[in-house]
C-alpha cells in the first residue's frame, strides 16, 4: 500500500511533464471557431405591398322574423263593451 502512495505522490519528469504541457498546447492551437457564414437577409427582391380590393360578398335574401302569439294571446273581443262606472265624489 506505501509503494502506491508512494508512485502516486512521485512528481513527474521535466520531460513528461514539457510533452504533456507541448501536447496540451498544440491541440488547443488547432481548436479555433469555425467561420461561420453571415446571413444576407436583404439580397431578395421583394415587391412592395400592394391594398387588394375585397372581392364582393354574395348577396343573400334574409327573411324577416315573423311575430307569432303565444297560446290564449288571440282570445276574441268580448261583444259587449261596458261602460265604465261614474264615480262619486262625496
Amino acid at each position: 500500500m506505501k509503494r502506491i502512495i508512494k508512485r502516486i505522490i512521485k512528481p513527474l519528469p521535466v520531460w513528461r511533464t514539457s510533452l504533456i504541457c507541448s501536447s496540451v498546447l498544440i491541440l488547443a492551437a488547432c481548436a479555433t471557431k469555425p467561420k461561420v457564414p453571415e446571413i444576407a437577409y436583404d439580397n431578395f427582391d421583394y415587391n412592395p405591398a400592394v391594398v387588394e380590393a375585397e372581392p364582393a360578398m354574395p348577396v343573400e335574401i334574409v327573411e324577416l322574423p315573423k311575430l307569432l302569439p303565444l297560446p290564449g294571446q288571440l282570445k276574441p273581443m268580448p261583444e259587449t263593451i261596458s261602460k265604465p262606472q261614474e264615480r262619486t265624489v262625496i
